[in-house]
């Protein structure tokens, strides 16, 4: 939720369920951040969600934690060994 990474270490958290939350409007981090995340683990192959809210600045966890995101965290898993 509202964070930002460096997309070159897009493949140390390739095989991790990821679903971004951010607001377009966040001056605390920048969204270009999620956005270019989002496009470098997308061009590994990963398949992360991601949730852009037009309308919100730094804080878009009130809008992320919804019985939506319970269900979709309760369906991760490890792959077994």
């Amino acid at each position: 939720i509202e964070g930002g990474s460096d997309p070159k270490q897009a493949t140390r958290v390739a095989g991790i369920p990821i679903w971004v939350f951010h607001g377009a409007k966040d001056h605390t981090v920048p969204v270009a951040a999620a956005r270019e995340m989002i496009q470098a683990l997308k061009a590994i192959g990963s398949s992360p969600r991601y949730t852009e809210y037009p309308d919100v600045d730094h804080e878009s966890a009130p809008r992320a934690f919804t019985p939506e995101l319970d269900t979709w965290l309760f369906e991760q898993h490890r792959a077994a060994r």
